[in-house]
């Protein structure tokens, strides 16, 4: 199973429309915006469950509420 094929099964998470996904080899990187923490928090918890993906850059997401 790919990384956005994993986003896409989850229906909370399909629908955030403000983040970019890619894989470059093991690392995921996600770019963007996300509302509050725990939605990143669930975010990177998704490509740790794919085979193959290993390491998770948020580097370049801002998170609105970051409370």
């Amino acid at each position: 199973m790919s990384v956005a094929s994993a986003f896409e099964k989850d229906p909370e998470l399909a629908k955030i429309s403000t983040i970019y996904v890619a894989q470059t080899g093991s690392t995921v990187v996600l770019r963007g915006t996300v509302s509050d923490r725990a939605t990143l928090d669930k975010l990177v918890s998704v490509p740790r469950g794919v085979e193959g993906a290993t390491n998770v850059d948020t580097s370049q997401v801002q998170v609105k509420n970051p409370s």
